[in-house]
């Protein structure tokens, strides 16, 4: 069953849409109805309930519920949209919550509160309870979809903010509240530093200390430093930068402010304010010795304006870099990855094979340009706008590739799917992708100079226009704007894991691409690439033609039309449409029988056989030009009665053909259905003298979707016989020439050609005499020929025979002048064409005659680098026998060393690191020569450049220390991962590294990813056991919550502390009693937990509400004391009956109940 369709019964579709129109109604009953009065305790006591469940759950089953699916997705109602606050807040008046009305926009006024509860987290929206700053009232506040940013719950974040026009309303559940739908109506303005601090008592403006800009900065710097809270010093540092003024004073700390804040804002993804923070930071006084900062500006401008896609922007802010620090390798390798998007975007030019292997590093979102091609935005007849091509463009060209503004995959939390019901439609029930929704927005609100890109583009509800409006230094965006946008634009991804379904579907948006209107009978299809999206054309496109593709590729007329409605609001009204509408019910019954006759014989039969009315199609035959109309083809050729529609289902690969099985159809206006790239035409003709069957196709398939295996090329080639097919007869005397000049028969030659033999004419093989002569290493033929006036085509004679390993016939050339270092016109040695042709005794023949081995080919590369590439050990040898560069590199920079270790040939590289090949650990790719062999898995090349003592780079470009990276590589197996990083560890890697993006040390990174032997290994060798993990957790805890059972055990044993208290005030026996594993809390108290830590004591109450006597025998809460010893700390009680040694315990006398159970009983 496809994972992508949801199966909804009647009733629940009627409940859903029910319950909406219910709402709608109550609302508009209440309408302008006054507040009432709410009790604060009990609202309180709610939210406090509904998040300590939610932490409860969270305890027990490990952090994080359980991913929606398509049978618990979330529904709501949408079709009332309002417009976003476009007032700053100095145009606004205060208002109290006694004012508030129900169903009323305060239009002019705003709230000013203060969070005193929780915040309770649900799916699709969060909430809390809140009070006025100046009086005791109390009302509940509501963040619905946009709840987050940068990855943390708003409400959570903040401890006081501002409502710009406050609507009142009812929620969902039937619950009155002040509700925010977009994020620019609310400001935040004090920031909450723990999650307790709602606790706190009323606070007045005056109870604040007042701080300087620069302990603000110090704020910030310890929020980022120690505490790795980007949002909050980005909070601190804003603070700051306020407090300054213009004065000469302030320059120093107000550049410092702007500095830190811009590194911030890269790891915030925030570009414009990164890149305009960055340049507001350079101070053009140098006096002062500050060209160090101001490089570090310019890089920071650099990597904002890189991470826009403003290459050209970005490559100048780089260059100032680079001026001010010339030596900074950095600096070239972001030049030359800009070089490369540069291309990329002007002239179409991919490497799809590092594209696709740096998916899974990328996490689906490669590093490359978009390609607008030959295309424009211009008004579509009948269709808005639409793309057109300002130039022809070709069968299976490239016509534009574009990366996605925004993407939400499958496996990411914030990706999730909800039920819309949509009351402008008549309550229609559609499934819309509410992630991507919600990063768009977020997009959107950290980078304004992209709203107006994607306010362009179709949506039915037009908002606030298509201009970019900025109030209070935040944009506004109209969340119902773009959810119109989205649902218009978007395109779905496929399944892309196993797990994926409908609830969590992956989606993206792409901006030029969303212009790209529909028709059933495409000129273009698309393919994806992680979030680079191709259109390639599918024939002929002329120029000034639409660029189309099909948006429901349904062969059903009115399933396609009920798609087109439902999603997009348009009528297709295309020729195929036209058709169809018409057809009469017999004929679409036969149709759909052809169809599913096909799809049986896809499903049953061997494509290489097919029988009765089922015709194979093969792409290797004549086929038509596509630039001319179908019917074109059809009358010149065939009588319209003789005209079958085929329908296509499959195609096959077989012996490096394509072939599709086809059904006919007798439909004489079924012409008309052909669209390329799904269907195909496909013309028969019935011979009643031959009985035999003529196709022609239409489409031509893309150059890439026709592998040829290895061993084909041995095979007969079916080009090269219909080539062979069309090749006019050779004249006898050019045959009689070519076998004399394979003989070596001179005289025959001489006279074959004084009876007007052609000396250029070709044989049934298609070669000319003089080729023959070489191929036979005939000198005395061949120097006849050349007398004669035969020449080589492209390559000189002496090259062309030593390319062919004709050694007699390259002494003749060379004994009658042929110079060995000829360059052809585009200036690169003919030597290179014989190096790539391989041919060993052809190539020491012209290196011992003089040819130049440290030869570069046309494009800067060394010939030594191409036989490497190539694993050409032979060549290599004889290149470095004859004086080739050991050093040199290839067109790319890489070194030959590099290439060696990347193709993993380890006698390559044994016979490179002989003749001296220097290692330098930085490379081309911004990697170490480690990581090469790591990745490739080639340990042997590891131990052999550790054996003649290579300098391994124990970090990478970036700063970024390979032993961790080797600890998080998924491809390594573990008993190779501990070889890697014992070979590390002893050649000086430091076990207790940190990487430079979280500031975690290796032990944490192996904690979360790797196995307990890994882990032991850096106890073993001293690692650092007082750390914290990402997310505040100890090691022990982190273990917990992943349930790795191994490395609790391996921690406890080299001496972590069992009574260490998490960034999340928990420990190790708190969440052994929470999840009532009776074993892991016995483990823990027998090494050493105290059970009656304050922090605790939650926990035990929950235990003794449970009135668990197993566990409370242990935890030595019975009245009686436990005796026990801690393992590896020797104890002494004083008992007259008891041993030191004695450890007395007690097996529970009944099972642990479930947590169900437990919850109940609780």
């Amino acid at each position: 069953m496809n994972s992508n369709t949801m199966f909804m019964s009647p009733e629940e579709s009627a409940r859903i849409q029910a319950t909406v129109c219910d709402r709608l109604k109550q609302r508009k009953d209440q309408q302008d109805r006054p507040r009432e009065q709410k009790d604060a305790k009990a609202l309180v006591e709610q939210a406090v309930s509904e998040s300590l469940m939610q932490d409860i759950s969270s305890a027990a089953f490990g952090f994080g519920v359980s991913r929606k699916t398509k049978e618990t997705m979330p529904a709501y109602g949408i079709g009332a949209p309002y417009l976003p606050c476009i007032k700053t807040l100095g145009d606004l008046e205060p208002m109290k919550l006694k004012d508030l009305r129900m169903e009323i926009h305060h239009k002019g006024l705003f709230l000013s509160l203060r969070r005193i509860s929780p915040v309770a987290i649900l799916e699709a929206s969060s909430w809390a309870v809140v009070q006025d700053t100046s009086s005791d009232h109390v009302e509940r506040i509501e963040l619905f979809l946009h709840k987050s940013q940068h990855g943390c719950d708003i409400l959570d974040t903040a401890s006081e903010f501002i409502v710009k026009e406050p609507y009142y309303t009812i929620n969902n559940h039937g619950e009155s509240t002040i509700q925010v739908n977009h994020p620019s109506d609310i400001l935040i303005t004090e920031i909450s530093d723990s999650p307790e601090s709602w606790r706190q008592e009323k606070r007045g403006k005056s109870s604040f200390e007042p701080l300087s800009a620069e302990a603000y900065k110090e704020k910030g710097n310890h929020a980022l430093l120690e505490r790795n809270d980007c949002p909050l010093s980005h909070f601190y540092y804003t603070r700051g930068l306020k407090l300054l003024s213009d004065s000469k004073s302030d320059e120093t700390l107000r550049n410092d402010l702007y500095r830190n804040r811009s590194f911030v804002n890269l790891r915030l993804q925030r570009f414009d304010e990164a890149k305009s923070d960055a340049l507001s930071s350079i101070t053009y006084d140098q006096k002062g010795g500050l060209e160090s900062l101001n490089a570090k500006a310019y890089n920071r401008a650099g990597l904002a304006a890189y991470g826009q896609g403003e290459f050209l922007q970005a490559r100048g802010y780089f260059e100032q870099q680079r001026e001010l620090q010339p030596e900074d390798q950095h600096v070239a390798l972001h030049l030359r990855r800009i070089d490369a998007r540069l291309r990329e975007a002007t002239e179409g030019v991919y490497n799809m094979s590092r594209i696709v292997s740096s998916l899974m590093k990328a996490g689906g979102r490669p590093d490359v340009a978009s390609f607008d091609g030959s295309t424009e935005i211009k008004s579509s007849p009948g269709a808005g706008r639409g793309l057109f091509t300002t130039r022809d463009i070709s069968p299976n060209e490239i016509i534009m590739c574009e990366k996605a503004f925004c993407v939400a995959w499958s496996h990411e939390s914030e990706t999730f799917s909800a039920l819309v019901c949509d009351t402008r439609e008549d309550t229609a029930i559609k499934v819309f992708p509410a992630g991507l929704h919600k990063a768009v927005v977020q997009k959107l609100l950290n980078n304004p100079s992209q709203v107006e890109r994607i306010l362009g583009l179709q949506g039915d509800y037009k908002g606030i226009g298509q201009k970019l409006i900025e109030l209070d230094e935040v944009p506004v965006i109209d969340t119902f704007q773009i959810h119109d946008i989205v649902q218009c634009n978007a395109f779905g991804l496929g399944q892309q894991t196993e797990d994926e379904d409908i609830s969590n579907a992956s989606t993206g948006l792409w901006v030029r691409a969303s212009y790209i209107n529909h028709s059933c009978i495409p000129n273009a299809k698309k393919d994806l690439i992680g979030d680079l999206i191709l259109f390639r054309a599918t024939r002929r496109i002329a120029s000034g033609e639409e660029i189309t593709h099909a948006y429901d590729g349904s062969t059903s007329y009115e399933a396609r039309q009920a798609a087109f409605r439902r999603t997009w609001n348009f009528e297709c009204r295309c020729p195929l449409c036209l058709v169809q509408m018409d057809e009469s019910d017999t004929l679409r019954l036969m149709r759909n029988e052809a169809e599913e006759r096909a799809n049986m014989f896809v499903e049953n039969n061997d494509p290489t056989c097919a029988k009765c009315d089922l015709v194979p199609w093969v792409t290797a035959a004549p086929l038509p030009d596509p630039s001319r109309p179908i019917h074109a083809h059809t009358e010149k050729i065939f009588a319209p009665d003789q005209v079958h529609l085929y329908v296509i289902r499959k195609d096959y690969y077989i012996g490096g053909r394509r072939i599709r099985a086809a059904i006919a159809i007798p439909d004489k206006l079924a012409l008309i259905n052909h669209r390329l790239g799904t269907w195909q035409c496909i013309l028969k003709r019935q011979d009643a003298n031959a009985k035999e069957h003529t196709t022609a196709g239409f489409d031509v398939p893309p150059p890439y979707t026709s592998p040829i295996s290895p061993t084909q090329a041995n095979k007969p080639s079916l080009f090269k016989a219909l080539k062979s097919s069309f090749r006019s007869k050779p004249d006898p005397l050019v045959s009689a020439l070519c076998h004399a000049a394979m003989r070596g028969d001179e005289q025959q030659v001489s006279g074959l050609i004084s009876q007007g033999a052609n000396v250029h004419g070709r044989n049934d093989d298609g070669n000319t005499p003089l080729k023959c002569a070489i191929l036979n290493d005939q000198a005395g033929t061949s120097r006849l020929l050349l007398s004669m006036g035969a020449t080589t085509n492209k390559v000189p004679p002496l090259f062309k025979a030593a390319a062919m390993g004709s050694l007699n016939v390259c002494k003749m050339l060379l004994d009658s002048g042929e110079n060995v270092n000829e360059l052809s016109k585009a200036g690169e040695p003919y030597f290179v064409e014989v190096v790539n042709k391989g041919n060993m005794a052809g190539i020491r023949f012209l290196l011992n005659n003089g040819a130049r081995a440290e030869a570069s080919t046309l494009a800067g590369g060394s010939i030594l680098a191409q036989a490497v590439k190539k694993d050409q050990i032979d060549i290599v040898q004889a290149l470095l026998e004859h004086g080739a560069d050991v050093n040199s590199h290839d067109v790319h920079g890489n070194s030959v060393l590099n290439i060696a270790i990347q193709n993993g040939n380890a006698k390559l590289v044994s016979l490179l690191l002989e003749r001296g090949a220097q290692t330098q650990p930085a490379t081309i790719l911004c990697t170490t020569i480690l990581e090469y062999t790591i990745n490739k898995k080639r340990l042997d090349i590891l131990r052999q450049l550790v054996a003649a003592g290579v300098d391994l780079g124990l970090t990478d470009a970036q700063n970024q220390p390979v032993l961790i990276k080797v600890i998080r590589n998924p491809f390594l197996k573990k008993d190779d991962k501990l070889e890697v990083m014992r070979m590390l560890m002893d050649n000086g890697a430091d076990y207790d590294a940190i990487d430079i993006t979280f500031g975690l040390p290796a032990i944490c990174h192996a904690v979360e990813t790797a196995s307990p032997e890994i882990v032991e290994e850096l106890l073993i060798r001293g690692a650092e056991t007082k750390v914290r993990m990402l997310g505040g957790q100890t090691m022990l805890t982190y273990s917990i919550d992943v349930n790795h059972r191994n490395h609790v055990k391996s921690l406890l044993s080299y001496g972590v502390d069992v009574n260490e208290v998490d960034g999340l005030n928990r420990t190790p026996l708190m969440l052994a009693m929470l999840r009532l594993d009776f074993n892991m809390a016995k483990l823990f108290m027998d090494y050493g937990a105290d059970a009656m830590a304050d922090v605790n004591e939650s926990a035990v109450k929950f235990i003794k509400a449970l009135k668990r006597r197993d566990f409370l025998e242990i935890l030595g809460l019975n009245g009686e004391p436990r005796l026990h010893q801690v393992r590896g700390l020797p104890q002494v009680r004083d008992s007259p009956t008891t041993s030191p040694s004695t450890i007395e315990e007690h097996a529970p006398d009944v099972p642990p109940p479930s947590y169900e159970v437990a919850a109940g009983k609780a």
